[in-house]
């Protein structure tokens, strides 16, 4: 309400809110936010806000997030490495597809983290590429030589120098013992119940413990030789000089794989190349000279 009071107007607020009206009075309370809250000492009415409006925006609300994508694991049978690469993908062994690595491709089975390649490659000697894993299981086969060299004889890697169980030591139980100094380098000769169908031992595994006396040169020569169907492969063991020792065993495990073998010129072997030496196994050498000046060999 205003009121003139020696010549000066004066308003005095009311709890209300409305726009000014021409007399200096307010309007209804929804016609304005203004209220009649002036002094001048020239007779002027000058408008102020009664009330302080604030306009706040309301957000829209946000779009539902999507779910969380499933993290993807490599299957560490098939995968080249536990952990996705940056796209997102598990980077596969060479015979392995999907997005986990988990299927063998086209003309490949037998998922394996043992498998060099994550899967073997199908070798039915041309007859088909479509293959699947058997249910067959392996037997152990042991050579005891209680008393008997149970057929095992000595021999160069040609086979054309044999040297049958003359001379033989059987005293150590378990051992068979050259006692002699051996010339050359000889191989011990795998018995016949060592040969022949092998085709059921690709994936497992040759264990055999060695010992000699002697001193010299480490041999280069490979540990084990297999051959079959003319086809003639080598295993190394590449750490000899820190496993091999005079008078000492050493057990040797080898793995029937193809990574495991190498050609006689050095070329690594192929699957396929191991497939058809133990389809018909003709000869299993181990070696049984280690050093220059070896005087026994168990």
């Amino acid at each position: 309400m205003c009121q003139e009071m020696n010549g000066i107007i004066g308003c005095v607020r009311r709890h209300t809110c409305g726009r000014m009206k021409k007399d200096g009075f307010p309007r209804a309370i929804d016609q304005g936010a203004y209220t009649c809250e002036a002094i001048n000492v020239k007779g002027r009415v000058l408008a102020t806000p009664d009330c302080i409006v604030r306009i706040v925006t309301i957000p829209a609300p946000e779009p539902p997030r999507p779910p969380p994508q499933p993290q993807i694991r490599c299957d560490h049978r098939g995968a080249a490495s536990p952990y996705p690469d940056r796209s997102g993908a598990c980077p596969c062994k060479p015979l392995v597809t999907g997005p986990s690595c988990t299927d063998c491709r086209p003309g490949s089975f037998h998922l394996s983290e043992k498998a060099p390649q994550g899967c073997l490659k199908c070798f039915c000697f041309g007859v088909t590429d479509q293959c699947r894993s058997s249910s067959w299981y392996r037997t152990e086969d042991r050579l005891m030589f209680a008393g008997s060299s149970e057929g095992v004889m000595l021999s160069d890697i040609e086979e054309r120098d044999v040297d049958r169980d003359t001379r033989f030591d059987y005293s150590r139980s378990g051992f068979l013992t050259y006692p002699s100094q051996i010339p050359g380098t000889k191989y011990w000769r795998m018995p016949q119940r060592f040969l022949g169908d092998k085709v059921t031992s690709y994936g497992g595994k040759m264990e055999f413990e060695i010992m000699y006396s002697g001193s010299g040169s480490m041999s280069r020569e490979p540990m084990v030789v297999i051959k079959g169907n003319q086809i003639v492969l080598a295993h190394h063991v590449h750490n000899q000089e820190q496993i091999l020792s005079s008078d000492r065993p050493t057990i040797i495990t080898l793995e029937t794989y193809e990574s495991s073998f190498t050609q006689l010129n050095g070329a690594p072997a192929t699957r396929e190349d191991l497939m058809m030496v133990l389809a018909d196994l003709d000869s299993l050498l181990i070696r049984a000279t280690h050093v220059d000046h070896q005087y026994s060999s168990r």
